[in-house]
């Protein structure tokens, strides 16, 4: 194995000395190019024998043990041989090569980054060149993808549109003609989301002069200034006595409290079982029995209403109005309802009279209840159990005689008294009654008698065979005054 390494060695000295003597023979030729390189020199540095490049053979393979031998300097070198397989060729005499220069380097990034940018303006280039019939196919070729994303979005877009169009259908079929709603009871066709329409309410056909002359001989006491309405629920006959001015609403604001809570319960929104919790913000003075009991007791929705109208708890109203969503909200129902001059300003109790309301607003909305269009059948019979069991007995109950059944609501603070309610007397007959009286004098008695005498007027009136009859006088009944006992 020494001897065939030596020589090994030995034939690789021979062909590197004759690879040397072909470069300078063919260096000593005159240069062809711009910018000749010199030839080269005696102190040149040698490569070591074991530094090749990674395309280049080993000098040891067999291919070039079998290279001729070189001729001598002075004889002119034979043609260039062609070089082993896998070995780039030899440089041309156009490109002189000296042992000088170094071998070629592995490319760096920057120097692929360069290839591929110059490849890629090669191509653009040739496309540029192409000829004119293969433009078209190659312009298509690159409209193509846009093609399909414009073909996408349309067919997104009408599926949108056709979904909307078929939802729209759908609710244009499901809606009940208005000509039909007639023939529907007022169970069926009733609708807590739904405003009422004044068309349903019963008509107002006839004035009563005569019992409008009987009751303006009452509106005459100084100091007092009164705003009533009655109506006859049978036969819509009524008398209007400034109705449509405004007073402070006092605890008779609870009755349009009392139908929105009820709405919510028939629409779900709220549970008469649900827990209310006695909080500061709803904390209220004067009449009630809330106040009395500790911050975080609990109360349920129908203790709370029936409290509001019962002994006209002044606490339990807040909590109502704070879980309906806020005075904005119920009295944006109030509007919705036809109730113009309707307006929750501050909460229980409101002793200034800043919550307002007239006689018209409450004999609308009792008219709305009696005829069923804002609540259920059952909603509307709790309701009136509710106003039945008011304690406050004041006002139009001292003008009521014996079998007669009022469901009402008072009110009572300083400046103003009311009330209003539902009226049925022993021979069928049922009216509705709404009073409301602005006292000059804080707390004036006399307010209490003038509902007093107007509703034993009206009571008189359509409790008689002949209602043209004058009513006879009784016996009334004037509670001790207190001062904002309600709010």
């Amino acid at each position: 194995m020494s001897g065939s390494s030596h020589q090994l060695s030995r034939k690789r000295r021979q062909t590197r000395s004759r690879l040397q003597r072909l470069l300078a023979a063919q260096s000593a030729q005159p240069a062809v190019s711009a910018q000749p390189t010199p030839p080269p020199t005696t102190g040149a540095r040698r490569l070591p024998p074991a530094v090749t490049p990674p395309s280049l053979p080993s000098l040891g393979s067999p291919s070039m043990l079998r290279l001729p031998p070189s001729p001598p300097p002075s004889v002119r070198p034979d043609p260039p041989l062609d070089p082993p397989e896998g070995m780039a060729p030899l440089p041309t005499p156009t490109q002189p090569v000296t042992r000088s220069q170094p071998l070629a380097k592995r490319p760096t990034h920057k120097s692929r980054l360069a290839s591929r940018r110059a490849a890629a303006a090669q191509r653009l280039a040739r496309s540029s060149t192409s000829p004119k019939h293969l433009r078209p196919a190659m312009a298509t070729a690159t409209v193509v993808p846009s093609l399909g994303g414009l073909v996408a979005k349309a067919l997104l877009v009408s599926i949108v549109l056709g979904g909307l169009l078929a939802t729209l259908s759908q609710l244009l079929k499901t809606q009940i003609p208005v000509s039909s709603t007639a023939s529907l009871t007022a169970e069926e066709s009733w609708d807590p989301t739904t405003p009422p329409v004044n068309a349903t309410l019963l008509p107002l056909t006839t004035p009563l002069p005569d019992l409008q002359a009987q009751l303006a001989a009452l509106l005459t006491r100084p100091g007092l200034t009164v705003g009533a309405m009655f109506i006859d629920l049978d036969t819509g006959a009524y008398v209007d006595a400034g109705a449509s001015q405004v007073y402070s609403a006092a605890s008779v604001i609870k009755v349009p409290i009392l139908v929105a809570l009820l709405q919510a319960v028939d629409s779900g929104e709220i549970q008469l079982n649900e827990s209310l919790t006695l909080t500061q913000e709803a904390m209220g003075g004067g009449s009630g029995v809330l106040q009395s009991r500790p911050l975080g007791s609990e109360v349920s929705v129908l203790e709370a209403a029936t409290l509001m109208i019962t002994v006209s708890d002044n606490m339990a109203t807040n909590l109502l109005i704070l879980r309906l969503g806020g005075m904005e909200t119920l009295n944006q129902k109030f509007r919705q309802w036809g109730l113009l001059n309707t307006q929750l300003s501050w909460l229980l109790p409101d002793l200034e009279g800043t919550n307002t309301t007239s006689a018209h607003d409450m004999a609308t909305l009792l008219n709305q209840i009696e005829q069923g269009n804002l609540l259920s059948r059952r909603s509307r019979d709790r309701l009136l159990d509710i106003m039945r069991r008011t304690q406050n007995q004041s006002m139009l109950p001292q003008g009521l005689g014996t079998g007669s059944r009022i469901a009402h609501k008072t009110g009572d603070i300083r400046s103003h008294v009311g009330d209003v309610g539902l009226v049925d007397l022993p021979n069928g007959r049922r009216y509705l009654a709404a009073v409301l009286v602005k006292r000059d004098t804080p707390n004036d008695p006399r307010a209490y008698e003038l509902v007093q005498d107007l509703s034993r007027v009206v009571y008189q009136y359509w409790s008689q065979p002949n209602p043209t009859s004058a009513p006879q006088p009784t016996p009334t009944l004037t509670p001790t005054p207190t001062e904002s006992s309600e709010g």
